[in-house]
C-alpha cells in the first residue's frame, strides 16, 4: 500500500485545493482596514506612492525609505494606489494574492528539491494556512515580507532548474530574482547560504572551485546591501537599543526567541502583534542563561545528529530555519523578543521536518496511516479556523491593539498605539486614559506626549498642551510637529512672540511644513503684518494642506491678500 494518499499525477489538483482552503482561511482580510502600525508611513500618508512621476521613480530607486532600500515595495503600493486610491480592499487583496503565489512556490521548490510530493504538498499546506503567517499577510505594511519571499523562492527554484538542466540562463535568472528580492527587503541577504544548503542536498562539492565561483555574485550583493542597510538603519535610528538591556542580555534572550518560534509553529495559540521584552531580566539571569543554553544545545545537537545519520531532509529543515531566523533573533529597535512575521520564510524548514517525519511514520507503520491522515486533517482544520479568527484581529487599529493588550498585558507601546487609535476616532476620554498610562510606564515616550498634547489642543487646554509638547522636545528635540503645535498653542493664548519663535523653529527643521506656514501666517495677521501673512498663507497652500484647512486659508487669503 502506498504511503502517499493520492496519485502523483493528481498533485496539481491537491495543490489547487490547498490554495482554495488558504484563500478561505484568509477571507476576513477583505473586510479589514488600514492600521496605525506603520500603514500610515507606508501607505495612507505616503505621497511617494501617489504617482509614477519621474521624481518618485528616482526617489524609490536611489534613496532608502524609513531606513531601508525597498523600491519594489513602494512600486507595489503605487500600483495598488493607482487602481483605487486608498482603498484597503485593493492593498489586502494584493497581499493575499502574493501569499497564495508563495504557497505555490513553496510546493514547487520542495517538489523539485526532494522529489517527494507528500512532503512538498503538506509543507505548502502548512505554510499557506498557518496562523503564524497572518501578520505577514493581513498587515498591509508587511507587503515587504510576502513580496521578498516571492522573489526569494523564485530565485531558489531558478537555481534548481540550473542544477537540473545545466543552462547558465537559469543561473542568471536566479541571480536576477535575488536582486529583486533584495530590492524588496534586506532580509533576502541569507539566500546565498540557502543556495549552499541546496548544493549540500544535491551532494555537490560545496568547496569546489566552480561552485564557489557561482556564489561570489550572490555574496557580493548580500554584503553590499547588508552594509548599506546597516548604515541606513543607523541613520534612521532603527538600530538604537530601545530594549533597556545591554547586548549580552539581548543575546541571551535569543534562546527564548528560538523556543517561541518552534512552539508557536506547532501550537499557534495566543498570537499577538507585539511580544514585549520580559521585565527585570538582569535580576533573573540564571533561568535566562539556562534557557539560552538549552535551546541552542537542542538545536545544534539535532543538526549534528541529522548530519551524522545522513538525514538530509531533517538537516535541510533545521539549517534552513536557523539561517533565515538568525538575523531576527537579537532585538534592537523595538523592545520585543519575537515577532510573528519573522517566521514567514524560516518556518518552511520546520514544515519540511514535520512533513518528513509524518511521511516516514506512515512508511514504517502503514497501519496508522488512516488514523494519521484524520489527525492531520483535524490539525489543518484547526489551523484554518485559528487563521480565520486571527485575520479578524487585524481589522483595524483598535481590534489589533485590544488583542495585544489582552494577550500580553498593559505595556507602554500597545497603550500608546491604542491611545492614538482612540484619538483618531475622537474618543478623547479613552485616548487620554491609555496615553496617561503609557507615559506612566515610560516617561521618555515623546510620541505619547505629542498625542496627548494634540488632544489638549482640541480641548483648548493650551497650557497643558504646552507642557506636553515641551516634554516631548526634551526627548525628541528635532520634532517640527512639537514646535508647530507649541506655536499654535501660544497663538491662541495671544503670546505672539513665543508663537513666532516656535513656528520659526518648526520651519527651520522642516522647510516644507505647510501647517507651520499656515499658523505663522495667522500670527502675522494678529500682529497686523499682512504682507508676511500673505506670503506664508500662500506658501501653505502651495505645499498642500488638509481639505478643511485649505478652505480656511483660502478665505484668509481672500480677506487679507486681495484675492486667492
Amino acid at each position: 500500500m502506498s504511503i502517499i494518499p493520492f496519485s502523483i499525477n493528481k498533485k496539481w489538483l491537491w495543490l489547487t485545493g490547498i490554495l482554495i482552503v488558504t484563500a478561505f482561511a484568509y477571507f476576513p482580510v477583505f473586510e479589514n482596514n488600514f492600521t496605525n502600525w506603520d500603514d500610515n508611513i507606508f501607505v495612507t500618508e505616503n505621497k511617494l506612492i501617489h504617482s509614477f512621476s519621474l521624481n518618485n521613480l528616482i526617489r524609490w530607486f536611489t534613496k532608502p525609505f524609513v531606513g531601508q532600500y525597498q523600491p519594489f515595495i513602494l512600486l507595489s503600493f503605487a500600483l495598488d494606489y493607482s487602481i483605487d486610491g486608498l482603498n484597503p480592499f485593493v492593498f489586502h487583496t494584493t497581499n493575499l494574492i502574493l501569499h497564495l503565489i508563495n504557497t505555490f512556490l513553496v510546493f514547487r521548490f520542495l517538489d523539485l528539491l526532494f522529489k517527494n510530493p507528500f512532503i512538498a504538498l503538506l509543507s505548502s499546506f502548512l505554510f499557506g494556512i498557518h496562523t503564524l503567517h497572518v501578520e505577514s499577510v493581513a498587515w498591509i505594511t508587511e507587503r515587504k515580507n510576502v513580496l521578498y519571499t516571492l522573489f526569494f523562492l523564485s530565485s531558489l527554484i531558478a537555481y534548481l532548474f540550473y542544477l537540473h538542466k545545466k543552462k547558465s540562463s537559469y543561473y542568471f535568472l536566479s541571480l536576477f530574482f535575488f536582486i529583486l528580492s533584495l530590492m524588496s527587503k534586506a532580509a533576502a541577504v541569507t539566500l546565498p547560504l540557502a543556495l549552499i544548503l541546496v548544493d549540500y542536498i544535491y551532494k555537490r562539492h560545496i568547496f569546489g572551485k566552480g561552485i564557489l565561483l557561482e556564489k561570489i555574485p550572490f555574496f557580493v550583493l548580500s554584503i553590499i546591501l547588508g552594509l548599506a542597510t546597516i548604515y541606513a538603519h543607523h541613520q534612521y535610528g532603527a538600530l538604537a537599543n530601545s530594549t533597556g538591556y545591554p547586548f549580552y542580555i539581548r543575546i541571551l534572550v535569543t534562546g527564548k526567541a528560538i523556543i517561541f518560534y518552534i512552539t508557536k509553529t506547532l501550537i499557534p495559540l495566543n498570537l499577538s502583534a507585539y511580544y514585549p521584552m520580559p521585565q527585570n531580566l538582569s535580576e533573573h539571569l540564571t533561568p535566562l542563561i539556562l534557557l539560552f543554553l538549552l535551546s541552542y544545545l537542542v538545536l545544534f545537537t539535532a543538526i549534528i545528529l541529522s548530519l551524522y545519520k545522513k538525514l538530509n531532509v531533517v538537516f535541510f529543515g533545521l539549517v534552513f530555519f536557523l539561517i533565515n531566523i538568525f538575523l531576527f533573533l537579537i532585538p534592537a529597535g523595538v523592545p520585543v523578543y519575537a515577532t510573528d512575521r519573522y517566521a514567514y520564510i524560516p518556518s518552511i524548514g520546520l514544515f519540511v521536518i514535520i512533513s518528513y517525519g509524518i511521511y516516514h511514520l506512515f512508511k514504517k507503520y502503514p497501519k496508522i496511516k488512516t488514523a494519521g491522515l484524520v489527525f492531520i486533517s483535524l490539525y489543518i482544520l484547526l489551523l484554518s479556523v485559528l487563521t480565520f479568527q486571527q485575520t479578524k484581529v487585524w481589522n483595524n487599529s483598535l481590534t489589533l491593539w485590544d488583542n495585544v493588550i489582552n494577550i500580553t498585558g498593559k505595556t507602554y507601546f500597545p497603550l500608546l498605539k491604542r491611545g492614538i487609535a482612540y484619538r483618531e476616532e475622537q474618543n478623547y476620554k479613552a485616548a487620554l486614559s491609555d496615553l496617561n498610562e503609557s507615559i506612566r510606564l515610560n516617561h521618555n515616550n515623546y510620541y505619547a506626549y505629542e498625542n496627548r498634547g494634540f488632544i489638549y489642543l482640541v480641548q483648548k487646554k493650551y497650557n497643558k498642551a504646552i507642557d506636553d509638547f515641551r516634554s516631548s522636545l526634551e526627548f525628541n528635540p528635532e520634532s517640527s510637529y512639537a514646535y508647530c503645535s507649541l506655536g499654535f498653542a501660544f497663538l491662541h493664548l495671544d503670546n505672539y512672540k513665543e508663537a513666532m519663535e516656535n513656528l520659526n523653529k518648526a520651519i527651520e527643521i522642516y522647510p516644507g511644513y505647510a501647517d507651520a506656514y499656515k499658523n505663522r501666517g495667522e500670527v502675522y495677521i494678529c500682529m497686523e503684518n499682512y504682507e508676511e501673512a500673505c506670503n506664508d498663507l500662500k506658501q501653505a497652500l502651495s505645499l498642500g494642506l488638509a481639505k478643511s484647512d485649505t478652505e480656511e486659508v483660502k478665505t484668509l487669503v481672500k480677506e487679507y491678500c486681495g484675492g486667492e
